[in-house]
């Protein structure tokens, strides 16, 4: 059997990709970018979030609270990737966080303001940790409070935020 930390394989992160796509969701869902920048943030919280804190947000990226509308089998099987997903981000930040690359790096098709915007919403499923974090280290958060918000991603600042979104995730988590 492979180990529920086994990393999604390509096919699964489009299997994943084309299910939050899905019409019937009306563009309410996020995608796969997006997603882990949500559950990176999840995964760095101090406080272990259970998975009902995060997963409604993946099929409602406004307000997370509309439920999958999706067939069930559909919602099930999307639901188990994002969470092999989630666990294995919980794992290679525990064991190899230097070696830590946000989806985005592996192609064009993923997107750094979503991915940036999924992980500053993943920052308000625990405020308290992370305003602490922003008081005392506020360069942690600003790369991905700035990618996030921002319309043009070839300015020179962005590109600052961009270089810094991995050392940043990797000084978050140690």
């Amino acid at each position: 059997s492979i180990s529920t930390t086994s990393p999604l394989s390509d096919d699964e992160y489009a299997e994943l990709d084309i299910l939050l796509a899905r019409p019937e969701l009306e563009g309410r869902a996020m995608d796969v970018s997006m997603l882990e920048g949500l559950i990176t943030a999840a995964a760095l919280c101090p406080n272990q979030l259970s998975s009902t804190q995060w997963l409604p947000w993946i099929w409602d990226k406004a307000a997370g609270s509309t439920a999958a509308t999706l067939a069930p089998a559909d919602t099930t099987r999307a639901e188990t990737l994002a969470q092999r997903h989630f666990d294995y981000m919980v794992e290679w930040l525990a064991k190899d966080p230097d070696s830590f690359e946000p989806i985005y790096v592996c192609g064009p098709e993923w997107s750094v303001s979503g991915w940036c915007a999924g992980f500053v919403l993943g920052t308000t499923l625990d405020k308290p940790q992370w305003a602490a974090l922003g008081v005392s280290h506020p360069e942690y958060v600003a790369p991905f409070r700035h990618l996030a918000s921002a319309n043009e991603l070839d300015d020179e600042a962005a590109e600052e935020a961009m270089d810094a979104v991995i050392p940043s995730v990797i000084a978050i988590n140690a």
